[in-house]
């Protein structure tokens, strides 16, 4: 039931992120150009952009990335492989649905 727009690469998310001012954002944290954490660094800078909570997706789950994650401003974090019921109950929760 939601709308999806994608993105292929870190650099084109902050691009998307901005255009489209998404209510949630899904981030690898792996991606080409840009990784997850400098894109999210990007979209948080930017005084422009409302508030949009961010959720890293990703393969990490080292304690450094979750520390890395929450530093630049994630909301969220899942490991992969994605346990898609704790996903629907954290995006709800996020967008107080």
């Amino acid at each position: 039931g939601y709308q999806v727009v994608m993105a292929n690469d870190g650099e084109e998310a902050v691009k998307v992120a901005t255009l489209s001012r998404p209510d949630l954002i899904l981030m690898d944290l792996a991606m080409p150009v840009l990784d997850g954490l400098a894109a999210t660094r990007r979209i948080r800078e930017d005084t422009q952009s409302p508030y949009i909570p961010i959720i890293a997706l990703t393969a990490f789950s080292t304690s450094g990335f979750l520390q890395a994650a929450h530093d630049v401003g994630f909301d969220g974090y899942l490991t992969k492989p994605i346990d898609f019921d704790r996903m629907d109950e954290l995006i709800k929760t996020l967008l107080k649905l």
